[in-house]
Formats: structure tokens, sequence, C-alpha cells
């Protein structure tokens, strides 16, 4: 935890620029170059300050009000290192599919992201990985209806990297711990895996004219 507290800190401090020079004097060539930039607009500053008070919640290890101060950073001015911090609350939280599927993104574009910060991803992705649980369903009849948690199941998306290495699968697989709390859907079919973070999960198969289960 505390290796994740101390790359979320490099990410704030890269936030900021020196304003004097050696000798105690303002540096007045990063003054003429803020002077020549266009002012920063409103939403933009309240993306920063969301990000600050984010990573001040998150040194106090509440990382579920972080949650919402980077995801209003994010809805503001995102970027992969908002994004980076949404996942690191989210790991924090034990919510590793939605911590994985955040960090996916980032890795393929993580322009802006310190190359350092970019190697930690690929080695948390690959614990979110091993850590995620992976459950093999077999619904019948096909066209019963599936929830977890109170959630339906998310389609989980292709990766076009594991397409182009021929790591493609015509097997579905279903996200869990995922979707916004909601109605069971159908998957439309009758077997298929089902990822989920660790822990105790409620399965409910409903079918129109029968008894849930």
């Amino acid at each position: 935890m505390a290796r994740w507290l101390v790359l979320v800190c490099l990410l704030v401090c890269a936030m900021t620029r020196p304003v004097a020079a050696e000798d105690g004097q303002p540096d007045t060539k990063d003054a003429a170059a803020d002077e020549a930039k266009p002012p920063v607009d409103a939403q933009t500053l309240r993306g920063r300050a969301a990000y600050i008070k984010g990573f001040e919640l998150t040194r106090d290890e509440q990382f579920g009000a972080a949650l919402v101060q980077f995801r209003k950073a994010a809805a503001a001015r995102d970027a992969p290192k908002v994004q980076w911090a949404i996942a690191y609350c989210l790991r924090a939280l034990g919510r590793f599919v939605a911590a994985r599927e955040t960090l996916l993104p980032v890795l393929a574009k993580p322009t802006g992201l310190a190359p350092e910060l970019v190697q930690d991803a690929r080695g948390y992705l690959a614990e979110l990985q091993h850590d995620i649980v992976r459950v093999e369903v077999t619904l019948a009849p096909r066209g019963a209806k599936l929830s977890v948690d109170g959630r339906p199941l998310t389609k989980k998306p292709k990766r076009a990297a594991n397409m182009a290495k021929g790591r493609s699968s015509n097997k579905l697989v279903l996200l869990g711990s995922y979707a916004p709390p909601g109605n069971a859907t159908s998957p439309g079919q009758s077997q298929f895996t089902v990822e989920l973070d660790p822990g105790v999960h409620l399965f409910r198969a409903e079918r129109p004219g029968h008894r849930d289960v």
C-alpha cells in the first residue's frame, strides 16, 4: 500500500512547477512562459482541485471519498494519471475487476504518464489478473436472466492487442462486480465465464413464470 501512496504523491508533485531560482528570487523565465500561456479555464481548475483533494484523502486512507474526487477530476479534465489514481482507489477498495478495466486503457495510451508509473501499472495489472476470480457457469434455459450481487453482467471487451497476437477466444466472458446496480440480463449463451472480485457473491437467475434461484 505504501508503494501506491508514494506513486500517487509523484503524480501530484508532477502538477507543480518551480517558481523561484536558486538564489531565492522568482524564476523570470518561468514567469514569462506562464504569461505567454492562455489563462486556465474554470473547468480545469475544478479538475485540479478535485485531484489534489483526492490525493489528500488517500493519505488518510479514505479511498471511497478519494475515488469520488478523482472521478470528479476525470469528468472535468481526464488524463491517464487521473485514471491511474482511480484504479489505485479501486484496488485499495478490493474492486479488482474495475481496477483492471481502468488500467488497461491507461496502458494502451499512457500519454503524460511517467515511464516508471507505466512500468508499475503493468506490474499491478499482472497482480489483478492473478487475484480476479473466474467462475465457469452453465445456465439453463439459455434465455434465463442472471445478476450477481444485484448487478447485471457486462460483456468483457475484446482487447485488440490480444486479438492481434492470436490470443482471442470465442468463449463468452462476462464481468461481475463491475456494472452499477440494475436488473438481471440474459447472457445469450448457456455456458460462459464470469470474472469477479474475490469474496462472497450472490448469483440470481430469473425466468418469467418461475421462482428466482
